[in-house]
């Protein structure tokens, strides 16, 4: 049988392997996955991660600029509270506004679901807020199975 691979085919098989309930799901913003994940995890909220999304933004910022644009731009997500988040940011687009205009839409349209991770305060924003960690894991995982 030839099956169609997808995001939902995916979803629905851990679901049928015993997954339960999720909270929430933490992707680059493929459009695909976000639509899977809506349907297949009704009440999940879904986080963008922030390390994909800083690096959509900064593919709009010039090579002699990244670094210091980078380093302000990641106090936005080391915030305390979501609301000190919006406020950092609406600081750091008023800075940057006029000299990266491209760089500073992206960061607009992407604000709101890179911060979803504030409304699970329990658990650690770093881990949680990045896929950095699962992306460690497969590599690791990668480099012990290559023979």
């Amino acid at each position: 049988m030839n099956r169609r691979r997808t995001y939902t085919t995916l979803f629905r098989s851990l679901k049928e392997r015993g997954l339960e309930t999720v909270w929430l799901c933490v992707s680059d913003a493929h459009y695909g996955l976000r639509t899977a994940v809506k349907k297949s995890f009704l009440g999940c909220s879904w986080q963008r991660c922030k390390v994909h999304f800083m690096r959509n933004i900064l593919a709009h910022v010039s090579r002699k600029a990244k670094a210091s644009f980078a380093q302000k731009l990641k106090s936005i997500w080391t915030q305390p509270t979501r609301e000190a988040a919006l406020m950092m940011a609406r600081v750091f687009i008023e800075e940057y506004g006029t000299r990266f205009p491209k760089g500073i839409e992206v960061l607009q349209d992407g604000l709101e679901d890179s911060l979803q991770y504030y409304v699970f305060d329990r658990f650690d924003f770093r881990k949680i807020s990045s896929t950095n960690l699962l992306e460690r894991l497969h590599e690791e995982i990668r480099r012990c199975t290559r023979v």
